[in-house]
C-alpha cells in the first residue's frame, strides 16, 4: 500500500504524462509538401512542419503559395510521417527518386499558416 508520498508521486507522474500529450498535440501530424514541375524539371519541397489541418487544406495552401510566387507545377501532395526524423527520411527518398527522374530539388520557403 502506498503512503501519502507514494500516492503523490503516482499522481504527479500521471499528471505529467497527461500534460506531455495534450489533445491538441496528439492530433498534430508531421508533414512536408512537394509539387513537381515537369516543364522546369524541378520538384519543390517544403521543410517539415506539424499541423492538424486536413490534407486537402494543406495541399491547397502549398499550391496557393507556389502560384503566388510564379511557380508552374503539378498538384501538390503533403505526405505525413510519425516523427520528424521519419519525415526527413521520406523527404530524402523523394528527393533521390526525383533526381533519378532528372528533376532538381528546390526548397520552397513556405510554412503553413504564414
Amino acid at each position: 500500500m502506498l503512503g501519502v508520498a507514494g500516492r503523490i508521486s503516482v499522481l504527479a507522474a500521471a499528471l505529467t504524462a497527461g500534460a506531455a500529450a495534450t489533445p491538441a498535440q496528439a492530433s498534430m501530424e508531421w508533414r512536408y509538401c512537394l509539387a513537381i514541375a515537369e516543364k522546369s524539371r524541378a520538384v519543390y519541397l517544403s521543410e517539415p512542419f506539424q499541423s492538424d489541418a486536413s490534407l486537402a487544406v494543406l495541399e491547397r495552401a502549398y499550391e496557393s503559395f507556389l502560384a503566388r510566387n510564379g511557380y508552374a507545377f503539378e498538384p501538390a501532395i503533403c505526405p505525413r510521417g510519425d516523427t520528424r526524423d521519419d519525415l526527413l527520411k521520406a523527404r530524402d527518398q523523394a528527393i533521390s527518386f526525383n533526381k533519378q527522374r532528372g528533376l532538381s530539388p528546390a526548397l520552397a520557403a513556405w510554412r503553413y499558416g504564414e
